[in-house]
């Protein structure tokens, strides 16, 4: 049977039957134990930062990771360019940062978006901060963020202490 005598709608049938076939090997697969089903993500409050390394959006040579932040107290800022909240955050931040900078405590942003719309975002806004690009949730995701701005604080011994 050629591909052009096959209608439309049979077309739609057979991928609809391919694709249940493969989920229900999915489910089945994931009942048995033969394939791991999805692990939580979200550490709580009181455990120590996932593993990651994260570069910077202004050098992406420069690389962070959890060690980078034991023996100081670190605020975790989460945002997107396009978000008001953020914009409207950063007078705060711009004051801890100012105030407490070089006391064993720092701010660090971190964001999901291109390198390019991070870059502009931080020379329009004269962030003073690194800001760690998370392109693949490697982080973000570990902590849970689903909404723009998120504050994190991170207490000195490298525990999660509390999401703002």
């Amino acid at each position: 049977m050629s591909l052009a005598k096959i209608s439309v709608g049979m077309l739609i049938r057979r991928s609809l039957v391919i694709v249940l076939l493969f989920l229900m090997l999915w489910v089945f697969g994931t009942a048995m134990g033969f394939i791991d089903g999805p692990k939580p993500m979200v550490i709580a409050v009181g455990e120590a930062l996932p593993q990651f390394e994260l570069h910077t959006a202004r050098d992406a040579k420069k690389g962070y990771t959890p060690e980078n932040f034991k023996a100081k107290g670190v605020l975790l800022n989460v945002y997107r360019k396009a978000c008001r909240a953020c914009e409207e955050e950063l007078t705060v931040l711009r004051r801890l940062h100012k105030r407490y900078s070089g006391k064993n405590f720092m701010i660090v942003g971190i964001t999901s978006q291109q390198t390019r719309l991070a870059a502009s975002f931080l020379d329009y806004h004269k962030i003073p901060w690194p800001t760690l690009m998370d392109r693949n949730f490697q982080l973000v995701g570990r902590l849970g963020v689903t909404e723009f701005p998120t504050t994190i604080f991170v207490a000195f011994w490298g525990m999660f202490f509390k999401q703002i």
